[in-house]
């Protein structure tokens, strides 16, 4: 029935697939039967574009056959093995129905998301030339539909490459927009009189917009928790726990998230962003910090008896110490920092200069080489407190960044590593105040 060219007939096989696919034994039966190729074939039938009322539903029922189908273990390895079938149902998650139809366009986003349980799948959904259609299929207008692309995200990014390339498709902008949008709408408002069936109507959309709020927050921590560097690019900090991983770089708030090889290949030129890169897989220089930096907090440890504040200003000093020492406030910008550089920028024909080849550094510098040492330093065991990185901008706007200490019943404390490297400020005070540029 499923391969009829008859269009009542297919009507009638499909929504009769899909019911037939909700019982675990049918599922089985529908498999042995060689219902998931034919399902397949059927959707690589339909066109891309809205056609007609029948043969979208028909596609449809189709997807939600196989999302169903794709519940069962043994389905899943047989599909995920098809190499038509990534591209088969992209293609069908970036068609926007007839309006006709009536049909909620989810079900190929569903099949995605049960699919992407298998690591390779999800590596073929992201590797695929329609990846994009994932991306923008989060913006769809109808709820259901967002929010099944948004699982089908969540889903594919348990995978840290997939999602490295879901968030360099645009997917951090894109999600971000749709939580906040989400939660605009179902913001409470001033209650005005309405009928019964109105005041339910809204009720309903509230809620969807509130499904699809908490939906896209789980897709954005999915991708946060698999890419540190994206994450600090959206949220701007980096809490103690969040330990540079072996490979992050951060360039700056730039309007999109980039991926490292593409700035790479970014040409040098004046002006041109600069993008730090922690690699301590190949930057022997930063390897050669870690060690230094590992003795310095050792002896403050032995000297101070593993007190938590001389551990934090050891390693604090020795940061302000690698990256040209103490700075006064009014020598802090013209100390020849820019010059080192794009002196290394040249050199290496990128824009993207390693931590460990810089010997000077301001406030983005030294606070980046701070966490990273901190966090390396206390998975080693030293009795150094938990350190996060933070980046803003001054009262002038300026970019800003700086690493606080988490310093127990004191609180988080911002560490100075410009000026009087080793001090610690805690929040709020007229030192954090002054340090953090927040007051002219």
């Amino acid at each position: 029935m499923l391969y009829s060219n008859e269009p009542h007939v297919i009507a009638a096989s499909v929504r009769l697939a899909e019911a037939l696919a909700g019982a675990q034994r049918a599922r089985r039966l529908l498999l042995q039967l060689g219902a998931a190729d034919a399902l397949v074939q059927l959707l690589q039938r339909f066109p891309t574009s809205p056609g007609r009322q029948e043969d979208e539903n028909a596609a449809w029922h189709a997807a939600a056959a196989l999302a169903r189908l794709a519940q069962d273990p043994s389905a899943r390895a047989r599909l995920v093995v098809e190499p038509a079938f990534v591209d088969v149902l992209l293609a069908q998650v970036g068609k926007q129905p007839c309006a006709r139809s009536g049909c909620c366009w989810c079900a190929p986003a569903l099949a995605l998301a049960t699919l992407a349980a298998d690591a390779d799948f999800a590596r073929a959904v992201v590797r695929s030339a329609r990846a994009s259609a994932l991306v923008d299929a989060i913006a769809a207008p109808c709820p259901e539909a967002a929010r099944a692309a948004l699982w089908a995200v969540c889903c594919c990014a348990r995978v840290p490459e997939c999602a490295s390339r879901l968030c360099e498709c645009g997917a951090l902008e894109r999600i971000a927009d749709i939580g906040a949008a989400a939660a605009a709408a179902a913001a409470p408002r001033v209650p005005s009189a309405k009928t019964p069936a109105a005041s339910a109507a809204g009720a309903a959309t509230v809620a969807a917009k509130n499904s699809l709020q908490m939906t896209a927050e789980r897709a954005l921590e999915a991708l946060e928790a698999s890419n540190a560097s994206a994450r600090y690019w959206l949220r701007g900090r980096l809490a103690g726990m969040d330990h540079l991983p072996a490979v992050f770089y951060e360039f700056g708030a730039g309007p999109h998230f980039t991926s490292l090889a593409a700035l790479k290949a970014a040409p040098v030129r004046p002006g041109a962003p600069t993008v730090l890169l922690v690699d301590d897989t190949a930057d022997t220089s930063l390897t050669a910090h870690l060690a230094r930096a590992r003795d310095a907090v050792a002896a403050a440890a032995v000297e101070h008896s593993g007190d938590a504040d001389a551990a934090v200003a050891a390693l604090a000093q020795y940061v302000s110490a690698a990256m040209g020492g103490a700075q006064e406030w009014r020598t802090y910008t013209n100390f020849g920092c820019e010059c080192e550089v794009n002196a290394v920028k040249r050199e290496l024909g990128s824009n993207v200069v390693p931590l460990g080849a810089l010997g000077k550094g301001t406030c983005r510098h030294r606070a980046l080489l701070c966490k990273f040492l901190a966090d390396r330093l206390a998975s080693a065991g030293a009795p150094l407190p938990p350190v996060s990185l933070h980046a803003g901008t001054d009262f002038a706007g300026a970019p800003h960044a700086w690493c606080c200490a988490a310093m127990g019943a004191r609180g988080d404390c911002v560490v100075d590593l410009m000026h009087m490297p080793g001090a610690l400020y805690p929040q709020g005070s007229d030192e954090a105040t002054a340090y953090l540029h927040t007051k002219e």
